[in-house]
């Protein structure tokens, strides 16, 4: 049931229970982006990147890992930990697999969109008598605006990808698949439903960004937690029973949530 309306509700539900939980983690997470930034300034690569940035990719998916099983974890009805923040190191090496794998396949894809855009520019500036300006605009529009739009349907496929590995135990070189898989019906809703937390997000930062911390992050938490749980099959009344036969200890494809 894989419903933007069901997904804000049980999201919304899920935020209200364990609120200080979702707003302590994301804070962390956040906070973990200070020293980052501090090393992008030390460090430049250039106008916007970093030694930071280098370090974070190193650092950031297993957190986002962790907040995204501490969302599930509520949307389960299951006990849910501050700890759990750090969950996604406990599968370090395969978390940054699918990761890196993840950010190959879009640089590759992104490349490969831009070949077309490179060679009409060298064409049009080896030949500007015949193409004009305004071609070279309607160009880059006409072919730029699909491949943002590929670069987004792709990317909505395969990023949730590291917390279905990490809870299935799929292995790395099947990660992007078991993504892909799973979100073949329901691409076009996850698409919607990014984009209305997009829109979320913007008007709590036209509100003097408090909204966007004390509200939308914590819900952030709990809606992308039923959206797991929802790939995963687990519909709501899976959800409310934690005590399923297929969450026990026993079955490492549910691990259980670190003491903390």
């Amino acid at each position: 049931m894989f419903d933007i309306g069901f997904i804000f509700s049980n999201g919304w539900r899920a935020t209200k229970e364990h609120y200080w939980v979702f707003l302590g983690v994301m804070m962390a997470f956040l906070g973990f982006q200070v020293p980052l930034g501090v090393l992008n300034t030390l460090f430049p690569f250039g106008e916007d990147n970093g030694l930071g940035d280098i370090v974070g990719l190193f650092i950031n998916p297993m957190l986002t890992v962790g907040w995204m099983f501490i969302g599930l974890q509520a949307y389960r009805r299951q006990p849910v930990a501050f700890a759990d923040l750090f969950i996604g190191f406990t599968q370090y090496w395969r978390m940054l697999g699918v990761t890196l794998l993840g950010l190959g396949a879009l640089m590759i894809l992104g490349v490969a969109c831009a070949v077309p855009v490179f060679i009409f520019a060298v064409y049009a500036y080896s030949n500007s008598s015949d193409v004009g300006e305004l071609a070279e605009l309607l160009f880059v529009v006409l072919w730029g605006l699909p491949t943002l739009a590929l670069l987004l349907f792709v990317g909505t496929r395969i990023s949730y990808a590291p917390i279905l590995t990490f809870v299935t135990n799929t292995p790395v070189m099947g990660s992007l698949i078991l993504s892909w898989r799973k979100t073949r019906p329901v691409w076009g809703r996850l698409l919607l439903l990014n984009f209305l937390l997009f829109l979320i997000a913007v008007a709590s930062i036209v509100l003097l960004f408090l909204p966007l911390f004390f509200f939308f992050l914590p819900l952030l938490v709990g809606v992308v937690g039923v959206v797991c749980g929802l790939l995963l099959n687990e519909d709501g009344e899976q959800a409310s029973n934690p005590a399923d036969d297929h969450q026990s200890p026993e079955n490492p494809a549910f691990p259980q949530p670190m003491n903390g």
